[in-house]
């Protein structure tokens, strides 16, 4: 078994900011790789910017940096560039979300490091991608949610667009990465080649609309905005109960049945208006109003466990607290504490997936700024003094 991981042994490079990037990495270090956060000297990247604060370490920063050693370069300075070549070459993969622009500025574009790591694996992450008209557009996850639809579709119906809770996009184009870099792996060790790899938060969430925008090219239909329900099929919605909101999901015929029956109200199976997925479409108001009723003498648990019984989908509406007390994220171990050297014991979100030979660890917290910088540089044979003139001289 590899307890650690079925990466270990594996070299990641992180030289990102805010979000994909970062996560993307934290992801490889979860299954198993060393990796190595880049940031700058004295400021570290964005993110540590972000409140809320314990003992001036960021919450935020901690989510998505994990498992790292963290060192700082000023990669302004040909110093500093030079010690970041010096890792390149004994690194498997590199991960930057920097524009490439800036990347060539400073002499570490794909171009100009594979000379120095012909086997080099680079993945660049940005809002747009390396091509087309945006290809230089400022983007934020928001930014991109605006200008792929995903927003425009969020919301009530006649109400304004919503962007989504949670940066989706970013998560999106972080998942994409780490597949894309383990796709990469394979193609290493069949040909011996590296490559690079370009992902773009704009094709990562239209990837997640997948029907939406096939639809629009078959039938040319514009979708709108559907609220809590679907756009083309019923039962699909939020219900309250007298306690609080239960989402329900009986559109498929047989569903629907089991909710007739559970509500005790067979004689809708016969009702010409409620035979098919799209006929309940079409008389969703009439039917959602039944539903509803129905809902309103039940408290949530009763809804729930009816449902449940009668294998229907449905879940009710939890709060983020909520949701960290229950007894089933308890048992899954879905949240992780970690000991920080600052911070004190943080709780995270853990490793998603779980495997039987190979479940891979939380071997380190998130660092704190330049905190491997002796370790790091030490090992590439520079000396006590030669690491202290770089930092006097502010290289590191």
């Amino acid at each position: 078994m590899l307890l650690n991981g079925a990466l270990v042994g594996l070299k990641v490079m992180d030289l990102t900011h805010y979000v994909a990037g970062p996560f993307c990495c934290q992801i490889l270090g979860d299954l198993g790789a060393e990796v190595i956060k880049v940031e700058q000297p004295g400021v570290g990247e964005a993110a540590r910017s972000f409140p809320p604060f314990i003992n001036g370490e960021g919450i935020y920063y901690a989510n998505f940096n994990r498992n790292k050693k963290g060192i700082t370069l000023n990669l302004n300075d040909p110093r500093g560039q030079k010690v970041f070549k010096q890792l390149v070459a004994e690194t498997d993969v590199l991960v930057t979300n920097y524009k490439p622009s800036y990347l060539k500025k400073i002499g570490i574009s794909f171009e100009e490091l594979q000379p120095v790591n012909p086997s080099l694996i680079m993945l660049s992450i940005s809002g747009f991608g390396n091509e087309g008209p945006y290809k230089d557009k400022a983007a934020f996850d928001m930014i991109v949610q605006a200008m792929t639809g995903f927003m425009y579709l969020n919301g009530e119906p006649g109400g304004l667009p919503v962007r989504g809770a949670s940066v989706v996009a970013d998560y999106a184009a972080a998942f994409y990465g780490a597949i894309s870099i383990l796709t990469a792996l394979q193609y290493r060790q069949k040909t011996g080649e590296g490559q690079h790899i370009d992902v773009a938060l704009y094709d990562a969430i239209i990837s997640m609309m997948q029907n939406l925008y096939s639809n629009y090219f078959y039938l040319q239909e514009e979708p709108e905005r559907t609220g809590n329900g679907s756009g083309r099929v019923a039962v699909m919605g939020l219900f309250s109960a007298k306690d609080g909101m239960i989402y329900v999901a009986a559109q498929a015929n047989n569903l629907f049945e089991k909710l007739c029956r559970v509500m005790g109200l067979p004689e809708l199976l016969e009702d010409e208006r409620f035979r098919t997925p799209a006929l309940r479409k079409e008389n969703e108001a009439v039917l959602n109003e039944l539903v509803g009723s129905w809902m309103a003498k039940q408290d949530v648990a009763t809804v729930e466990r009816l449902l449940d019984e009668a294998g229907i989908p449905n879940g009710p509406v939890k709060t983020i607290g909520q949701v960290c007390r229950d007894e089933h994220a308890r048992q899954r171990g879905t949240f992780a504490q970690i000991d920080h050297p600052v911070m004190g014991k943080i709780i995270v979100p853990g490793l998603v997936p779980r495997f039987s030979k190979s479940p891979g660890a939380i071997k380190y917290p998130p660092p704190t700024l330049g905190q491997h910088n002796e370790e790091v540089l030490g090992a590439l044979g520079y000396s006590r003094e030669e690491i202290e003139a770089m930092r006097q001289d502010q290289v590191i």
